[in-house]
């Protein structure tokens, strides 16, 4: 499963919270949205794309967004696959085109046309490489964590400075 957990540790406050509440989930609400987006640009042009879950919860003293997906391909995909055999199962010989140029890349966050080969080949087995991982989730997530502490913390901010005066 590839997800990302993002958690913003808050303080007990004082006042109305329910102003900062609203405030709060309204920026929850919109980094899950952004990071959702970001995952489904990393699959725009697949022709079986995954489906990403957002989930945001509210702890007694932590903001949560969880985003990802379970998907068995995305995760060979973002995680990377170590070498291995394939071997012919459900017909006598492989059958592929070859050379191709893969949709993504490591560390990028879209996902372009791609390529399939001219030649052909027929094989019993194919001893793959493995798969570069494309990383997606680790990128994803470093883009977002430390702006939605700081999201987070400016409105703390504002909402202190707003309760706090004269």
């Amino acid at each position: 499963m590839t997800t990302i957990k993002i958690r913003a540790i808050l303080p007990t406050v004082v006042g109305n919270p329910k102003l900062l509440e609203d405030k709060l989930k309204r920026i929850q609400k919109n980094t899950s949205q952004r990071i959702r987006r970001d995952f489904e640009k990393t699959t725009r042009t697949w022709v079986k794309k995954p489906k990403f879950t957002v989930s945001v919860k509210r702890e007694v003293n932590a903001l949560l967004v969880d985003t990802g997906t379970d998907d068995e391909i995305y995760g060979y995909v973002t995680e990377g696959t170590r070498p291995h055999i394939i071997r012919a199962r459900n017909a006598p010989r492989l059958l592929f085109r070859f050379p191709s140029v893969a949709k993504t890349q490591p560390n990028v966050l879209r996902s372009g046309p791609g390529k399939t080969g001219s030649q052909w080949a027929s094989k019993l087995e194919v001893h793959h490489p493995g798969t570069e991982a494309r990383n997606f989730h680790v990128v994803i997530a470093e883009r977002f964590r430390d702006n939605f502490v700081e999201d987070c913390n400016r409105a703390l901010r504002e909402y202190l400075q707003a309760t706090t005066r004269p």
